[in-house]
């Protein structure tokens, strides 16, 4: 995924496969297979060691930008998943509740 130290380019990364992943089955076929489950729990690893640094919105800090961009390219690949009804998606879908869990 995009650098995590980028939080524009991080979003607007999250962004693009959040969109992907809701329209193309193919591609998230694919990304599933290519060990997108195991990359999302390092990008929330290393999400969760970042330093908190302030925004401009009140209460919010920068890591809570980070894991709603986080949280909607894997909210995304989950309901993919569920959707249909094939082993590989529901294998990704159970690696990504896996991993997250033991994370």
């Amino acid at each position: 995924m995009a650098s995590v130290g980028d939080s524009a380019l991080f979003w607007n990364f999250a962004v693009t496969m959040e969109n992907i992943l809701k329209s193309n089955f193919i591609i998230s076929r694919s990304l599933l297979e290519q060990e997108l489950p195991e990359v999302l729990v390092r990008v929330l690893m290393k999400i969760v060691k970042l330093g908190d640094s302030p925004t401009d919105i009140e209460g919010v800090g920068e890591v809570d930008l980070y894991i709603d961009a986080w949280e909607s390219v894997t909210k995304a690949a989950l309901q993919r998943c569920l959707t249909f009804g094939d082993v590989v998606h529901y294998q990704g879908a159970h690696e990504i509740l896996t991993l997250v869990l033991a994370a």
